[in-house]
């Protein structure tokens, strides 16, 4: 009877250079000029495809983000406090921040109301909906400070260049009526 023994084998299986020990490993664990080669000859194989493959997708997705998109147009206004302007004696003071002080105001049906009855403003077509009117003008309607305390910027955005003009001229005229 004979016993045949094996002896094992050892293989070494190397991806790549041997690095010295004291180089630090990379995080990927591939080289960075390996990947630059692999990069390159992937491109020299296949650039007659690969380039107007690209180009094509990314004129595709310009035309998509083009074709999707809606522009929107603002109109605004500003509204200041005369500081020549004499008060009555008794008078209240001018308004020190004139965005906190009316902006209530501008927003309250006071405005609002006045201006939706207008008939420019019911014939545009933003305004077709009779029900979303009042959201609509209190949504799109901004109110910022205008650079100084007594300035106010009364801004209306919209996807309709006339409404946003009828709109936000509506607003500053029933304000300063």
């Amino acid at each position: 009877m004979s016993v045949s023994q094996t002896t094992p084998t050892h293989t070494l299986i190397s991806s790549g250079p041997i690095q010295p020990l004291n180089a630090a490993p990379e995080a990927s664990g591939l080289q960075t000029q390996q990947v630059l080669e692999i990069a390159l000859v992937t491109l020299r194989r296949h650039f007659k495809w690969l380039v107007p493959a690209a180009i094509l997708a990314m004129t595709l997705g310009g035309l998509g983000i083009w074709w999707q998109s809606e522009p929107t147009f603002r109109a605004t206004h500003w509204v200041e406090v005369s500081q020549h302007r004499v008060l009555a004696p008794g008078a209240a003071k001018r308004p020190t921040n004139l965005v906190s002080s009316e902006t209530p105001i501008i927003l309250s049906e006071i405005i609002i109301d006045p201006v939706l009855a207008r008939p420019e403003v019911q014939a545009l077509p933003s305004f077709n909906i009779l029900s979303e009117r009042e959201r609509l003008i209190r949504e799109n309607l901004t109110l910022k400070g205008g650079g100084t305390p007594g300035r106010l910027s009364i801004a209306f955005t919209d996807t309709d260049a006339e409404s946003t003009s009828v709109v936000c001229n509506a607003v500053a005229d029933e304000y300063m009526e």
